[in-house]
């Protein structure tokens, strides 16, 4: 590949966006697997391979709205609270839950087995882009409630990172960008290294 040339790879992840409304048809089981495919790609320190998912369709969503409104209204919940959590898996056709399994690793912290699913997921929403489709990486109060983790069919030493909402776009419309560029990358120096306080060795007490 000529660097000079023009990507049509970084055109799309330049005008990548999540969409919030999704409708059918959600990717197949092909699909699903191209994206999980990729997902399972994503940096991983020490190859410990923490990614689990679980994917939803059809009455699996429902299912899964149910249980969420029975945790909520165990947890004596707003009547509106428990409905909307009811209604929640049903706002895609297609739901994918991504979790860590926590491995003990003397090198590898929990945090980076985390991040790599962080990544993970980042690379199914550009795999499902690709194949135009529209996704939402939802969190909330879902990934620290232990009955949603036991619902999904997850272990308990695994942790939730993201549910991905995935489907068709309900609209097709593209955002404004407005890249400020400066307001979040600074190119360095020998100068700025040297110079910067915080990089000083604090006096000890």
């Amino acid at each position: 590949m000529n660097p000079h040339q023009p990507s049509p790879t970084l055109a799309s992840l330049l005008e990548r966006q999540s969409e919030a409304a999704l409708k059918s048809p959600g990717p197949n089981n092909k699909l699903i697997d191209q994206a999980i495919e990729a997902a399972l790609l994503a940096p991983d320190h020490g190859n410990l391979k923490p990614q689990q998912f679980r994917v939803l369709r059809g009455d699996a969503r429902e299912a899964f709205g149910e249980r969420l409104a029975q945790l909520l209204s165990e947890q004596n919940a707003e009547p509106a609270a428990i409905e909307k959590a009811r209604q929640m898996p049903l706002r895609a056709p297609v739901i994918i839950a991504a979790a860590a399994k926590i491995s003990d690793h003397p090198k590898v912290p929990a945090i980076e087995q985390e991040y790599c699913v962080a990544a993970s997921v980042m690379m199914m929403q550009l795999a499902f882009d690709a194949q135009g489709f529209g996704s939402m990486w939802r969190t909330g109060w879902l990934l620290d409630h232990p009955g949603v983790i036991d619902a999904l069919g997850f272990s308990s030493d695994c942790r939730l990172v993201a549910v991905l909402y995935v489907g068709a776009a309900k609209y097709h419309r593209k955002k404004k960008r407005v890249l400020t560029l400066a307001q979040h990358r600074h190119f360095l120096n020998q100068q700025d290294i040297t110079a910067n306080p915080h990089n000083t060795k604090q006096d000890e007490e």
